[in-house]
This record gives structure tokens, C-alpha cells and sequence, in this order.
């Protein structure tokens, strides 16, 4: 028979509440995580995370879950709730932890969500709307609102690694692209803002496929992020955010300098002047 577990309150959240269902269902199943990962072919790690709601399943798991545990479409209403929040369900539990961190450290090919303007990031929902219809405005307000955290008395300490094709490639116009990128530039002068540029002749294969977010919580428990295109993955077991740690460290040593990552902004600002 499975054993209980760790407790989660069924009310938190939509991904809370399908998580309690799945566990629920599995235990009067009596099976144990291992033995329902080994029906759906994946980890007893990723079960959990379903049963936890750190990250909930994608829509062809979350069938043949409903297949397997009897559930008869129970999951399938609680899984398009939460595909119409304002966030997708595989951030939000990464957008709560960073919400907590002291120390951040971030890599993308894009300018990262806590430098971006409004302008920016709604030109970047704009082109989402591609995958999936939802309002910009009810986005848009939260990702603003998480900046906030950057102006407060004990900031937390921001290290950032922007690819250059965050630079020179263009979202939404080349003028919203240089109130971006003055934008950085002011942000870096920030005391705890420290930003560097990664040549394109200096990028490292192992990060090309998308961005890096890694941060501390005041308890000194540590989290990584890893996103690519409309997916990401959440992990908060320290072995495996250390190996997350040693790739941003070997993107952090091929960077400019910060004096020379300011120069590559500026420049990039002119190129988007003309």
C-alpha cells in the first residue's frame, strides 16, 4: 500500500486540488508512486510533483492518469482552470519561490522578466498568443507587479547573463527595443544588479535550448528553473540545482565584463536608433 506522504491542502490552489484528486485516487488504487510512474512510463519524482502541484501534468498525462486511477474526466475540468491562469501552471510555483529568494541568478536568450519594460513584455505575450488565447492585461499587471521586489529596502541580489541575441534580436519594434535595453542599462547600475552580455562566438551548446533561473531562500534552500519554449521545469533537489549551478557559472566566466556588457548594450541601443 502507499504511504501518505507529505499532506497537501487541497484548497491552495486548482493545481493543489487535481494533485489531492491524483493522490486520493492512486492510494484507494493502493498503489505507490513507483507503481503508477511505471503505468505512465515516467518518474516516481514526476509523480510527486503532480501529487504536490510543484508541477502539474500536461493534457496527455493527465488522460491516461484519468485511464489508469478510474478517475472519469474528474481531472480534465480542474486541468483547463488552471491552463486559464494568469500564469501557466508550470511557473507558478518557480514565480512563488523567486518571489522569496535573496540571491537570483538568471540566463536567457531574452531579456528575464524582472528587467523588462511593459512595452516588452507585452510584445512578447503578444507573440504567445500564437500557442494559446488569453488577456495580455491580466498577465501583463503580475509580471510588472513581481519588480516590485527589486525597489523594496533589502533587494535581493540579481545576477543576470543575457545571451546577445537578447540584444540584437527585435521584439515588438526596434523602439521598444531600445527603451528595453536603456532600461537594462539603468537597472545595472543598480548597487545588487549585476548584468553581463555573452557573445554569440562565446555561447555555450548546453544553453542554447532556452533560460536558466536560479535562486536562494533565506533558509539557504536553493531552487533552478529551466524554461524553454511554452514548457518549464521546476527543481529543488540540491544535487540537481548544484549541476544548474556549475552551467551558469561556466556562462558566467565566457560573459563580458560588466564594463564591456554595458559597451555591447550601448551599441545595441544605436543599432536600434537607426
Amino acid at each position: 500500500m502507499a504511504g501518505k506522504g507529505k499532506e497537501l491542502n487541497p484548497r491552495g490552489s486548482v493545481a493543489a486540488l487535481l494533485g489531492a484528486k491524483v493522490r486520493r485516487a492512486r492510494e484507494r488504487k493502493g498503489l505507490t508512486q513507483s507503481q503508477l510512474a511505471g503505468t505512465l512510463f515516467t518518474s516516481p519524482n514526476r509523480v510527486a510533483q503532480i501529487e504536490l502541484a510543484t508541477d502539474p501534468p500536461t493534457f496527455k498525462m493527465m488522460k491516461q492518469i484519468e485511464q489508469v486511477l478510474d478517475i472519469d474526466e474528474e481531472l480534465e475540468e480542474l486541468w483547463h482552470l488552471i491552463s486559464k491562469q494568469p500564469y501557466p501552471s508550470w511557473s507558478a510555483r518557480f514565480l512563488a519561490l523567486q518571489g522569496k529568494a535573496r540571491l537570483i541568478y538568471e540566463f536567457a536568450h531574452l531579456i528575464p522578466g524582472l528587467l523588462q519594460t511593459p512595452g516588452y513584455a507585452r510584445a512578447l505575450m503578444e507573440a504567445a498568443q500564437v500557442y494559446s488565447e488569453f488577456e495580455i492585461d491580466e498577465r501583463l499587471a503580475p509580471r510588472m507587479a513581481r519588480q516590485e521586489a527589486l525597489d523594496g529596502g533589502s533587494p535581493p541580489w540579481l545576477w543576470v547573463v543575457l545571451g546577445e541575441a537578447a540584444l540584437r534580436q527585435v521584439v515588438g519594434s526596434r523602439e521598444v527595443m531600445r527603451e528595453q535595453l536603456e532600461h537594462v542599462l539603468r537597472m545595472a547600475q543598480r548597487p545588487r544588479v549585476h548584468v553581463q552580455v555573452l557573445p554569440f562566438h562565446k555561447a555555450d551548446a548546453a544553453a542554447l535550448s532556452g533560460s536558466i533561473s536560479i535562486g536562494q531562500l533565506p533558509d539557504g534552500d536553493r531552487y533552478a528553473y529551466t524554461e524553454g519554449n511554452y514548457s518549464g521545469i521546476l527543481v529543488e533537489e540540491q544535487e540537481s540545482v548544484t549541476r544548474q549551478d556549475i552551467l551558469f557559472d561556466r556562462l558566467q566566466a565566457r560573459a563580458l565584463d560588466q564594463e564591456a556588457s554595458a559597451e555591447a548594450i550601448r551599441e545595441a541601443v544605436k543599432e536600434h536608433s537607426t
